[in-house]
């Protein structure tokens, strides 16, 4: 069982696409390219985050929106 505490065990691409549900939520996003990510949180709550080039953010999201975000080289860790 994966505590919420514990490390990533893997990273995947992400292609921004309205709506589409990821196969596996995030436990954390990275951007290797400055801008702003728009998502839906595993929560159902949308928000917009300006993440600086090569950022990782601890979030939790299942919809990374294509309509608004400009954040390049998107990666999923989970």
């Amino acid at each position: 069982m994966s505590i919420m505490s514990d490390p990533a065990t893997g990273v995947f691409a992400i292609t921004p696409a309205d709506g589409v549900v990821l196969a596996k939520p995030t436990r954390a996003i990275r951007a290797t390219g400055a801008g702003n990510v728009s998502l839906v949180g595993v929560d159902g709550v949308t928000a917009l985050c300006a993440f600086l080039a090569g950022e990782t953010r601890v979030i939790r999201a299942k919809i990374i929106n294509a309509t608004l975000t400009t954040a390049t080289g998107l990666e999923g860790m989970y």
